[in-house]
């Protein structure tokens, strides 16, 4: 094994090194998934010498140390051991970044002893990037003593602080999207990043697409008016609903006209940017304003001078027309004991793991700046100032979790007029999603009665995971009603390339016939029902992404050659149905990982039988035989499994007999007159793998009856279903 220089903590020349990792070849990022995930993965090569006596719990405390967050030890020992660690530590890498990746990564063993990672991945760059990074890492810990790793953290720390600097810079994903990802995969939903940060969630026609808390529902008018806060006012006044009076200000001058005739105090606020940017409420005087524009303006083109309100701050999330969830904004400060400073408080506060500096922190730090300083200045109170036990010193002037607020839970405490009215401005602006941000001075009496204004509608609202985590669930589940937004899908491989493709075609033509808009991608081109998409090879990952994507495929028919099963992976978690054209079946231990994922029926050949011997398998399994006396036929039979055979002599007739669940279940299908050919032509030799599949797949044995029965005929064809 070639390395380029000796581990870090080792010396030329001093003992051998207690354990080596090395990449053996470069990283392999599949378009799809395999080896049992869910997700794409970058193949990575490892091989591992020696470490057979490291110590890999404080080894994982090490990486523990410098991820920030924990990383147990691993479940295997030595050389397996080593490699798990790499495989999980490029996991973290990605999830420290902000990335999606939810899959615990698969290991398998090379032929010449290497171990082969399978690492789950969103970004191919970031996955190459951080298993570089990885294996570089282990190998310099493994290399060293446990006594030399001291000398190494500083190091260490440095290069992954640098990487995740890498790993976020331009592939940063909002943690709203994160969490409804994480929330579809623990639904079991199917997602895929379409582009940038767009993501689909469900397959083909029962699919969404998000951006964060965007849909492909909302609408470029609707968040557009959303962002303006002048427009957004102007709606929602139309409407007959609250906001506050404000204008646009163009100059430091004018704004300090207008504050005085609305009357302090005022608000200020950049007018179309929302997170609490340059937000500054509750001023009362010029002096104040004249500073707050100036803030506002290094924000935005344009500022909004707005009458100032008080009350509490309520944020009431509306989700297709419905409010779900409502939470009171307390604003960034602290609350007293009766022992402690306000200085000493604060510590404390920004102590809650929560809480950081960082756009991924569910909550922010407090710092001392000019803001506290002055609301200090206004409490009467210092910094060495002890408040009394229960009084809260505000250092905040706008309740925003953005500028260091808290969130707490208050659907329960909302009157019903105030959850209409929340509902009506969200579909007055016309958004399928949306944050209200609405202050009043009593939450649970009608705001045409105690008064209050609605003071902002976000089009894309943050959801946190302080109180709001059930939300994330509650949005997919919303969005992809009824149903988990999958489609009936039927995987076709096998070795026999031209069954393949003939398979594939009549499934496509059966699925059609039975009512589904089916799309179908082989080797020959794709097609959604009788439209052709594609006029080159479209089997394997590539031609599955294109259907699962095409909004107008409510079922989909995939070829998939071994080749590029090896190649780019597999479309798809799961699938209705897996077939394995030809008498060797799943040969390869990626024809093992599709045939895992078929979620109702597995189909191949009869010789095939040795591999589904297991009960579970055999329940699953449709043998395809020539004969209803093959060997092993009855024994699969007998253990719940399934089977289609043919029967009758000459070049006449196809007898398509059993679809049997049992020994004593026996279904004829049809009896069909073949082409007259003196032998069968690849269609033909389909048949009995088409009719199996599309049983699987639901299809009634009248529909598989009448269109077998007319393609083997020669009146129809297998694609488009029309006349030859």
């Amino acid at each position: 094994m070639d390395h380029q220089h000796p581990p870090a903590g080792t010396n030329a020349g001093s003992a051998p090194p207690r354990g080596r990792a090395a990449l053996l070849r470069p990283v392999q990022a599949l378009a799809g998934t395999g080896m049992g995930q869910r997700q794409p993965i970058a193949i990575a090569t490892l091989g591992v010498e020696g470490a057979r006596d490291l110590d890999l719990g404080a080894l994982a405390g090490v990486l523990a140390r410098l991820l920030g967050m924990p990383f147990d030890a691993p479940a295997r020992t030595g050389p397996a051991g080593l490699a798990e660690i790499t495989l999980r530590w490029s996991i973290a890498l990605q999830r420290a970044a902000g990335q999606p990746v939810f899959d615990g990564g698969g290991i398998a063993m090379g032929s010449d002893g290497s171990y082969i990672l399978g690492v789950p991945y969103d970004f191919a760059s970031c996955a190459r990037i951080a298993v570089r990074h990885a294996v570089d890492t282990v190998d310099r810990l493994a290399g060293s003593s446990p006594a030399g790793w001291t000398g190494l953290l500083p190091t260490l720390e440095r290069d992954t602080d640098r990487v995740l600097r890498r790993l976020e810079s331009g592939t940063a994903v909002a943690p709203s999207t994160v969490h409804l990802l994480r929330a579809a995969d623990e639904l079991g939903v199917p997602w895929m990043r379409l582009a940038g940060h767009v993501y689909q969630i469900g397959h083909a026609a029962r699919a969404r697409r998000i951006d964060s808390t965007l849909t492909d529902a909302t609408s470029k008018i609707a968040s557009s008016l959303a962002q303006n806060k002048l427009l957004t006012g102007q709606m929602l006044r139309r409407a007959g609903l609250p906001v506050p009076d404000h204008l646009p200000v163009p100059t430091e001058d004018v704004a300090a006209a207008v504050a005085a005739r609305l009357g302090y105090p005022v608000v200020v606020k950049p007018l179309d940017l929302d997170g609490g940017l340059g937000v500054a409420a509750g001023l009362r005087d010029e002096a104040a304003l004249r500073g707050a524009f100036r803030a506002a303006a290094g924000h935005g083109r344009q500022v909004l001078i707005e009458k100032h309100h008080d009350g509490e701050d309520f944020r009431l999330v509306v989700v297709g027309g419905r409010v779900t969830w409502v939470i009171e904004r307390k604003p960034g400060g602290v609350t007293g004991d009766g022992t402690a400073t306000v200085d000493a408080l604060l510590r404390t506060l920004n102590a809650d793991p929560r809480r950081g500096p960082g756009k991924r922190s569910p909550l922010k730090t407090i710092e001392w700046d000019e803001e506290a300083a002055a609301l200090l200045v206004e409490q009467g109170l210092t910094r060495e100032s002890v408040p009394e036990r229960g009084r809260f010193v505000r250092l905040r002037r706008v309740a925003n979790i953005a500028t260091g607020g808290m969130p707490v839970p208050a659907l329960d405490r909302v009157h019903p007029d105030n959850l209409r009215m929340a509902a009506r401005a969200a579909d007055v602006l016309g958004l399928d999603i949306a944050g209200v941000d609405f202050i009043t001075p009593d939450i649970g009496r009608p705001w045409h009665q105690v008064g209050g204004v609605i003071n902002e509608v976000n089009a894309q609202p943050s959801l946190g995971v302080i109180t709001a985590r059930h939300m994330f669930a509650e949005i997919v589940q919303w969005a992809l009603a009824p149903g988990d937004g999958r489609i009936p899908i039927a995987a076709i491989g096998g070795t026999d390339g031209a069954g393949r493709r003939a398979v594939a075609e009549v499934v496509h033509a059966l699925l059609t016939a039975q009512g589904l808009r089916t799309g179908v991608a082989t080797s020959g081109g794709a097609w959604i029902g009788d439209e052709r998409i594609a006029w080159t090879d479209a089997s394997g990952c590539a031609g599955g992404h294109m259907l699962l994507t095409e909004r107008a495929a409510a079922a989909a028919v995939i070829e998939m050659p071994p080749r590029r099963l090896a190649a780019s992976g597999v479309p798809f978690d799961r699938c209705a149905v897996v077939a394995f054209v030809g008498k060797g079946g799943p040969t390869s231990h990626q024809d093992d990982d599709l045939r895992r994922r078929a979620d109702r029926a597995v189909v191949a050949h009869a010789d095939a039988a040795p591999l589904f011997r297991r009960p579970e398998d055999a329940r699953k399994a449709i043998l395809v035989a020539p004969a209803a006396g093959h060997a092993g036929l009855a024994a699969h039979l007998e253990a719940g499994g399934g089977a289609v055979w043919t029967e009758g002599a000459g070049a006449r007739t196809i007898c398509l007999v059993g679809l049997r669940t049992g020994a004593a279940d026996d279904r004829p299908v049809t009896r069909i007159p073949a082409g007259g050919a003196a032998e069968p032509d690849p269609t033909e030799a389909a048949l009995p793998y088409a009719v199996a599949v599309a049983h699987a797949m639901a299809c009634e044995s009248s529909t598989i009856g009448r269109i077998i029965a007319d393609i083997a005929g020669g009146g129809r064809n297998g694609i488009t279903g029309s006349a030859r």
